[in-house]
């Protein structure tokens, strides 16, 4: 099971690994009351007023559901599928994933929220009002867009990127004329709690070439990864990093913002690490 989302006290969609979503009806015996098979496995999922949902996808799709119509998968057959109003890939048009085909694979949606104007965003002909739509990426990447209406959608926002790789040849020389992005090379923490997110930076990566000639760029390159490690907290009032301390030697892999804002638990291997106050000082 990858995700679980409770739609109200007796309504809950599950996602699996093998990518099936299904809607049950909780009572003294659970009643499956729809499936759905996206476009590849759902890791993310936030509901939108009273009966949608949005869904992000491994591969980066964001897939709008009615949750309460649905209809028969075929004739003949006892399963239903429901509505699906929109889906699409918001990241396909961003300069960098058209640049960086290993970042574009990154682009999984491992965390979402959602934020609207109107507190009933709902199909058909009632106020649909305006939802903005925030998520975390695989690649530790902040992406947020405007939706309009359940079919229109605005631009793809980067509110946060990686650093650009630094290409070095075997005698120091900066190489230019390749772009790509730092990726991860674990999983990232993060915390989408209230109206902040939190996400742990991925570390600068440097690729020195074992070659002299800046030209030879197929050779097998050695990674430095930064040993720097920090988070960044981005809030309406705008985006800051926080150094992590020299005690915190591994990428954190779960963190969780407290409510206040003032205390931030991280998980570091085998370790938890508390920051506290507004420096977000460690103990």
């Amino acid at each position: 099971v990858n995700v679980i989302l409770f739609l109200n006290t007796d309504t809950v969609l599950v996602s699996i690994a093998n990518g099936m979503v299904y809607r049950w009806r909780l009572a003294s015996k659970p009643v499956l009351v729809w499936r759905y098979q996206p476009p590849s496995t759902v890791m993310s999922m936030a509901q939108i007023g009273s009966n949608l949902v949005v869904l992000g996808t491994l591969k980066g799709h964001l897939c709008l559901l009615d949750w309460t119509r649905y209809a028969k998968e075929r004739s003949f057959s006892n399963e239903n599928r429901p509505v699906v109003l929109h889906r699409f890939v918001p990241h396909e048009r961003l300069a960098a994933t058209s640049e960086d085909a290993s970042l574009r694979k990154r682009m999984g949606i491992v965390k979402l929220r959602v934020k609207t104007t109107n507190a009933d965003c709902e199909a058909g002909n009632k106020n649909w009002g305006r939802c903005h739509l925030t998520w975390v990426t695989q690649s530790g990447w902040i992406l947020s867009l405007a939706l309009e209406s359940p079919t229109i959608h605005g631009p793809c926002i980067v509110s946060h990127s990686t650093s650009r790789v630094t290409y070095l040849n075997a005698g120091g020389e900066m190489i230019f004329g390749k772009s790509s992005w730092s990726l991860p090379n674990s999983a990232l923490g993060s915390d989408m709690s209230g109206r902040v997110v939190c996400l742990v930076e991925v570390p600068a990566v440097t690729y020195v070439l074992s070659h002299h000639d800046k030209f030879v760029l197929d050779s097998q390159p050695s990674v430095i990864r930064s040993s720097k490690r920090s988070l960044v907290v981005q809030s309406e009032q705008g985006k800051r990093v926080v150094s992590l301390p020299s005690a915190i030697k591994d990428i954190p892999q779960a963190l969780a913002l407290h409510p206040s804002h003032e205390w931030i638990v991280i998980g570091d291997g085998k370790r938890l690490h508390i920051l506290v106050g507004r420096d977000q000082r460690a103990n």
